[in-house]
């Protein structure tokens, strides 16, 4: 694996911790509902297997087959999948794959389950909401709400795709959650500025001016 791609699987992986940690320390009163009916305990699995993970990934263990004799390395769609893979495909088992398809459904689930619940309504304009990720999960979501008689929409393709694009689609609708619900902001230059900066800081990067931001 090149270091290009490593050093993305990290950094998405960190912010996803970080995102997810400061989540499960938070009183936000709708835990329950976000979680679709599973246990607390299950964020906490989530949270190690994430430590796990970028520990293989400092140790330069991250992407290789256990079982491959030859130095045999896991597909990058394969990780973007389960990144906590450790065999490459062709060592799975067919109880392995049907418990993968499983995974991403339910990834797909807490995925659905973070989007926006009601489409607030607008005098003289019917507003309606739909997505199809291209995959089980994806980085495309949309996000709408009603704030002092406006309605605030988003529509939003994140970096990468399958899994990760996933993590980033839940880092920028908590974010969003978040700015929107101080009372003074409610302008989209304010919202998009807050926002970038919310997610520079959770991926530890600096911009450069006049640069890709």
């Amino acid at each position: 694996m090149n270091e290009e791609t490593l050093r993305q699987f990290r950094e998405t992986l960190s912010q996803h911790r970080q995102a997810l940690r400061e989540w499960y320390q938070s009183d936000a009163p709708d835990k329950k509902i976000h979680l679709g009916g599973a246990a607390m305990q299950e964020v906490l699995q989530v949270l190690f297997k994430l430590d796990e993970t970028l520990q293989r990934i400092d140790k330069g263990d991250f992407g290789k087959c256990e079982q491959c004799s030859d130095d045999g390395e896991v597909d990058t769609e394969q990780l973007e999948l389960d990144y906590t893979t450790c065999v490459c495909i062709d060592h799975y088992s067919e109880g392995q794959i049907r418990a993968l398809e499983r995974d991403l459904e339910l990834a797909a689930k807490v995925q659905k389950q973070l989007l926006p619940r009601y489409v607030p309504a607008l005098s003289g304009i019917e507003i309606a909401a739909f997505t199809e990720p291209a995959h089980i999960v994806s980085g495309d979501y949309y996000w709408i709400i009603g704030k002092n008689g406006k309605i605030i929409c988003v529509t939003a393709d994140c970096t990468g795709h399958g899994v990760p694009g996933a993590m980033m689609s839940m880092m920028g609708m908590s974010y969003l959650n978040e700015i929107t619900s101080k009372e003074e902001i409610i302008h989209s230059d304010s919202i998009l500025n807050q926002l970038r900066l919310q997610i520079v800081k959770s991926l530890r990067q600096k911009g450069i001016e006049g640069g890709n931001q």
